[in-house]
């Protein structure tokens, strides 16, 4: 009896001390020690025990520990598990942007050109602040997803702040299905100089973007300008594998680093290279992120062309999605992107070679996209086309303007002491307000006229040809070889 006893004790300890030794100081064990005490009060003695459920309380539990680390590490219950996966695969309902959280706010990485979002003039930069007149300040960013999104055809008001504007920009959105596609524009810009607009990295991006370089390749190309403003990114895969078509065999693409800064992956070129001689500019701006800033960074590192723009949105990090039990999950952060020059892409960005600003929108050509007064223009004047004169275009849209009844005085100068001033003392102030920004506004609506009667590429066309983050790329090219 005494040597069972004995053994027992042994045992305990050693199972004591192997635990100690696994789970140092046992400051874990104690807090879930805590835990368990509040649970049990809670249980018995709360005032309202309908309310307590185990599960719900034990995913809030999960939550709040996962509340300190990183915004993209967090927890899905299933049901956010499952609408996790179909967002993965592609294809949803919602507004057409990718989000992410910086500090309180989340903010718009990119709106994807031909959703709602980004016909109604949604930027990159834009700090999302109310959902349906619910403050967004502070909440995770699952959670905003997830206000966001809804049935197809129903709407949503989503309220914005944007550098440079003093009032919110409040639009309201139709949710639609997104679609995501990779290529929005194939063309060649002059006699060796090829374009493509490069939207989105998955997985059908790799071979369609094959068969655009083909084709240009056929018709002459010998200089490409690879456009990846607003590009939120994608599979990383697929960036290596587009990176592999420009850069020789060797050559470090993109590194991942995990805890201690230990390598985990290391992405290299491969044979062949079929397009190693074509000299390159890519086109980047705030909203590309991601995969279009591993391209990037390895084109700018490698010396393999020209980055030209603005300085890229700085998200590099790699997650992980572990399934639980239950049917719920963990994404957790578990690495960071490097470029082959050991820059940490996560919260630093790709700095352009050459830098070109956007050109911001004035806030009245704002408000006519929010209100989606161009896009209905357009499609229901078809008596109007590209081929008008400026002056025939623009006083058409103001005449449709004053027949909707639009209130020029409240979305052009709004209220207060400078609005009355205006209106009482400035002759003809709609018009000097129209001409003041004419020339895009103009542009915005031959652009859709285009769109409406000859399709995507021939909209795309027209754009690159006064567009001046293009022109500095033709230029760059021109005198340097991209290289």
């Amino acid at each position: 009896m005494y040597k069972k006893a004995l053994l027992a004790v042994t045992i305990l300890l050693f199972l004591f001390f192997s635990v100690n030794l696994v789970f140092s100081a046992g400051d874990f064990f104690k807090g879930l020690a805590m835990i368990n005490d509040v649970h049990t009060m809670v249980k018995e003695h709360y005032v309202e025990p309908g309310d307590v459920r185990d599960q719900d309380m034990a995913y809030r539990a999960i939550k709040g520990m996962l509340e300190g680390l990183d915004p993209h590490t967090a927890f899905f219950n299933p049901e956010e598990s499952r609408d996790m996966i179909t967002d993965i695969e592609g294809s949803f309902g919602g507004l057409g942007i990718r989000i992410d959280k910086k500090g309180d706010f989340v903010v718009v990485v990119s709106p994807i050109e031909g959703t709602p979002a980004y016909r109604m003039g949604i930027q990159a930069g834009d700090r999302i602040v109310e959902v349906d007149g619910e403050s967004a300040v502070g909440l995770s960013l699952e959670k905003v997803i997830s206000m966001l999104r809804g049935d197809i055809g129903t709407k949503v008001r989503v309220s914005i702040q944007r550098d440079g504007v003093a009032d919110l920009i409040t639009f309201e959105i139709v949710r639609e299905k997104i679609e995501l596609p990779s290529l929005a524009g194939t063309f060649m810009i002059d006699e060796t100089t090829g374009y493509i607009r490069f939207i989105h990295f998955q997985e059908n991006s790799l071979e369609e973007m094959k068969k655009a370089l083909a084709g240009l390749k056929a018709g002459g190309m010998e200089k490409l300008i690879l456009d990846l403003r607003y590009n939120p990114g994608g599979i990383l895969e697929i960036a290596h594998g587009i990176a592999d078509l420009f850069i020789p065999r060797g050559e470090v693409i993109v590194s991942t680093r995990g805890r201690d800064g230990v390598l985990l992956e290391e992405y290299r070129s491969t044979d062949p290279t079929p397009y190693a001689d074509i000299s390159l500019a890519l086109l980047v701006d705030r909203g590309s992120a991601s995969a279009s800033e591993i391209l990037a960074g390895a084109v700018k590192d490698l010396k393999r062309g020209l980055i030209i723009g603005e300085k890229t949105y700085g998200k590099g990090s790699v997650q992980r999605i572990y399934s639980l039990r239950d049917g719920s999950a963990l994404k957790m952060t578990i690495a960071y992107y490097y470029t082959p020059g050991g820059t940490c892409v996560d919260g630093t960005g790709i700095e352009p070679d050459i830098t070109v600003e956007s050109r911001p929108l004035p806030v009245q050509l704002v408000d006519l996209l929010r209100g989606n007064h161009i896009e209905d223009f357009t499609a229901r004047r078809t008596d109007i086309t590209a081929e008008d004169g400026d002056k025939t275009i623009l006083s058409s849209f103001r005449e449709n303007l004053e027949k909707e009844g639009y209130d020029f005085k409240e979305h052009f100068i709004g209220d207060g002491v400078n609005a009355a001033l205006i209106t009482e003392y400035v002759p003809d102030w709609k018009g000097k307000i129209f001409d003041a920004i004419a020339e895009e506004l103009i542009r915005q609506i031959r652009y859709r006229l285009i769109y409406r009667d000859s399709g995507e590429e021939a909209a795309r066309l027209f754009l690159a040809g006064d567009d001046p983050v293009i022109e500095k790329a033709r230029e760059a090219l021109s005198e340097k070889g991209g290289r």
